[in-house]
């Protein structure tokens, strides 16, 4: 079978979307891969045939802040409707499409597996009448927000000669949901067909290390990163900070002792020695930090950050620290003592582990692809 998949720029749409095509392509299916610009270099080394096309993130957040920056002043649902539609839709996959359309006359696929924030993938699937899936990246988008969507997409779906669809395609054939069932707060009773997969493997963390990353794209070393950096370091007698392959490990100046400050290290081999991390709540991080059991402070700046920070403190698995407290030392070092000192954070994160655990692997997901593609 002939696979197209497609992402959208920023790591944390890559990598989810990985580990199915690695399988995928183990399995003898042919895979072409059309991804934003940035972090190919994953795709590449993968073993994966790419074409890259669309913005990058930066250029994405830059045009964004420029023509719609009242968005902050929005309440947090609402916010997050328009931030998803107006990236994804209104910016990012317009230039794709064309990108898409060039590539499946030249390579037609039978299937078309697209990352649940790159929206240009089912639009040209469906022109080309093969079937399509989503795979998720993190908790699925809010209905609202989808919904949103499909209304910011439905000029290019009537360019394309269709009708537009309610969700700009996202669910007319199979969602994988890589999010665990005991820490969705979501409805998803508009979704047709779902597949649950496991979001990362882990081995139960045993540890004193607290690991504080911020991610790959809201890494900005500001007063919060500062704020978190020296709690830590009052608390624990090992710390590593990342401030993301891009970032400048001097732009933290002079750090205590008990610190080490790298780019890049994979989180398979810090997340295992490691008692609490401290981030930004982004799904890649949140997931792969559950998956070996750790709890997290979370300091949520921008897109699912807030939900994910919220469905941590709901089920007891991390505590949040927003607002004028993110910059407050004293406030960090409170919420990272109470995910380092009681016993409730790291039950309830351990007994996400298991949960993430006993989700269905890549193999699973892979088996249900093909039964897609076959339909």
């Amino acid at each position: 079978m002939r696979i197209l998949v497609t992402t959208t720029a920023g790591l944390g749409h890559v990598l989810p979307v990985l580990s199915s095509a690695r399988e995928l392509l183990a399995r003898g299916h042919e895979l072409k891969w059309l991804a934003g610009p940035g972090n190919t270099d994953v795709i590449v080394d993968a073993g994966f045939d790419v074409t890259v096309a669309g913005m990058t993130v930066r250029d994405r957040l830059a045009e964004f802040f420029r023509r719609y920056p009242d968005t902050w002043s929005l309440p947090e649902d609402e916010r997050r409707a328009v931030a998803f539609s107006k990236l994804f839709g209104e910016l990012s996959a317009p230039p794709v499409v064309e990108a898409l359309r060039h590539l499946v006359r030249a390579w037609p696929p039978d299937l078309v597996l697209h990352d649940a924030a790159e929206l240009a993938g089912p639009l040209v699937a469906a022109w080309i009448g093969v079937p399509s899936v989503c795979h998720g990246f993190g908790e699925i988008m809010p209905e609202k927000s989808i919904r949103r969507t499909g209304e910011q997409m439905a000029p290019l779906w009537r360019e394309s000669g269709l009708e537009p669809d309610d969700y700009a395609g996202s669910y007319r054939g199979l969602y994988v949901d890589i999010y665990p069932p005991s820490l969705r707060s979501q409805d998803m009773s508009h979704v047709t067909a779902t597949q649950l997969c496991r979001p990362a493997e882990g081995v139960a963390a045993s540890g004193g290390l607290v690991y504080v990353t911020f991610g790959t794209v809201w890494n900005e070393v500001d007063a919060g990163f500062h704020a978190a950096v020296q709690a830590a370091a009052s608390l624990a007698d090992e710390v590593l900070v990342t401030v993301g392959p891009t970032g400048d490990p001097a732009s933290l100046g002079t750090v205590p002792a008990n610190v080490v400050v790298e780019r890049y290290v994979p989180q398979a081999e810090v997340l295992p020695r490691s008692a609490a991390v401290v981030c930004h709540g982004g799904s890649g991080t949140v997931l792969a930090s559950l998956a070996h059991g750790v709890p997290l402070v979370s300091l949520p700046r921008g897109a699912d950050q807030f939900a994910n920070a919220a469905n941590l403190e709901r089920v007891g698995a991390g505590v949040t620290v927003s607002g004028s407290d993110a910059a407050d030392v004293p406030a960090q070092a409170q919420a990272l003592r109470t995910v380092l000192g009681g016993s409730g954070p790291k039950e309830a994160a351990a007994a996400l582990g298991r949960e993430i655990a006993a989700m269905p692997p890549a193999g699973a997901t892979a088996d249900a692809i093909e039964a897609q593609g076959s339909g």
